[in-house]
């Protein structure tokens, strides 16, 4: 039976807590050597109802030397009279703990780059040829062909898709802008690394650069570009099925119109004439919008069997591009749409690829330009609001999930 701790480590401040789904009422703090560096008592927690156990907290949050260690207690076995000796995994305590994690999670998406040679040099063992180079056919009319290499890979298939493309930039956008400290002085090991621009916002790049071969002349933007199913587990540049750029939603086309106004206000300081072009694109996109005030859904074609991420309404997604747009230009008519939006029902805080009213809200809180009063309040206290929740959540459970 297991003790349960993050096993990435913790940092020398802060809440340090060990987890066990059994009895016991001592635990040490051991180091590498095997030293006992510190002796506490386990509270007891009781009933955790998502897993059913029954558990116990060992609680080390004053202990802050750096180091490497593990949590050892004695869970007393009473159905065989004996006492059985239990260890968590081993751990770090520093400043440093989590450093790691995060250039792994930036690393990953250079390993999901579509289009482009991973060498050895920025890859390691895990190079592969470009892949899926071939220009993509319209669903609707495969006589015309568009070129749209590039951007990532999809969490688990080679496909690409703009809405869930569009929430993986604006949390890693939204984290540079919020936390830049975070970014600064850090190489991801990537071909763009040393020019000038954070690894984070050159990542982010290779997939904003192929969303803007997504949009239409019109503005509109194709929803995802796929072959017609998925392919069977195979290396992605042996994945030689015909691709397809599937049709416009709204969506896709108010979820590209709010990341371009995003990613437009960030990459200024870095690249002006980028940034243009992003303001550009996403104004173009919103007028598509404003033309089409009617919901156009997306749907699997019949005979495409690839990932569909539909969605039942497009408001949240309109009123993310308002804010952002408004958030950028600071143009009345986009607060009055923005307000107009918002009487429409939808959650306001949800940061995931269906429903994308946070990101609206964090566009307005964070932007330079003229707030409602009414607004800002409202906004200020759903987040309150969301962050109570999330915290009940975490202290009714055993093992502290939000």
């Amino acid at each position: 039976m297991a003790i349960f701790v993050n096993q990435l480590g913790f940092l020398e401040k802060g809440e340090k807590r060990a987890i066990l789904p059994f009895a016991a009422d001592q635990f040490w703090l051991v180091d590498e050597a095997g030293e006992i560096c510190l002796t506490g008592e386990i509270k007891e927690f009781g009933f955790d109802k998502a897993s059913g156990d029954q558990v116990a907290v060992a609680d080390f949050s004053a202990f802050e030397r750096p180091g490497k260690y593990r949590v050892k207690c004695m869970n007393a076995n009473k159905g065989q009279g004996d006492v059985v000796v239990e260890y968590s995994p081993w751990f770090e305590i520093g400043s440093h703990a989590y450093d790691q994690l995060e250039r792994d999670l930036m690393k990953a998406y250079y390993y999901l780059r579509c289009g482009q040679d991973l060498t050895e040099e920025f890859a390691g063992p895990y190079v592969h040829p470009a892949c899926h180079v071939g220009k993509a056919v319209l669903w609707e009319d495969p006589s015309v062909s568009i070129e749209a290499s590039g951007g990532w890979h999809d969490a688990g298939d080679y496909g690409r898709y703009v809405t869930a493309g569009a929430c993986a930039l604006a949390h890693l956008l939204y984290a540079w802008r919020m936390f830049p400290e975070s970014f600064l002085d850090k190489s991801f090991h990537i071909p763009e690394s040393g020019n000038g621009t954070p690894d984070v916002l050159n990542e982010c790049r290779y997939e904003l650069e192929w969303f803007l071969k997504l949009q239409r002349e019109d503005g509109g933007v194709l929803h995802k570009v796929t072959t017609a199913q998925h392919a069977a587990f195979v290396m992605p540049q042996e994945d030689l099925g015909q691709l397809y750029a599937l049709p416009v939603s709204s969506m896709a086309t108010a979820d590209f119109a709010a990341i371009c106004a995003l990613a437009s206000f960030v990459y200024r300081p870095f690249d002006d004439a980028f940034a243009t072009r992003l303001e550009k694109a996403a104004r173009k996109s919103y007028d598509w919008l404003k033309k089409h005030p009617e919901f156009l859904g997306f749907k699997n074609p019949e005979g495409c069997g690839t990932g569909e991420y539909g969605e039942w309404s497009d408001d949240s997604n309109r009123f993310w591009a308002a804010a952002e747009l408004y958030a950028l230009t600071g143009e009345a008519r986009f607060h009055e749409d923005l307000k107009i939006s918002l009487e429409k029902h939808f959650p306001l805080m949800a940061l995931g690829y269906a429903e994308v009213g946070g990101f609206g809200v964090l566009a307005y809180l964070l932007s330079r330009q003229g707030k409602a009063i009414d607004l800002t309040a409202k906004f200020f206290d759903e987040i309150v609001r969301e962050a109570a929740q999330r915290v009940r959540v975490s202290e009714e459970s055993g093992y502290g999930v939000s």
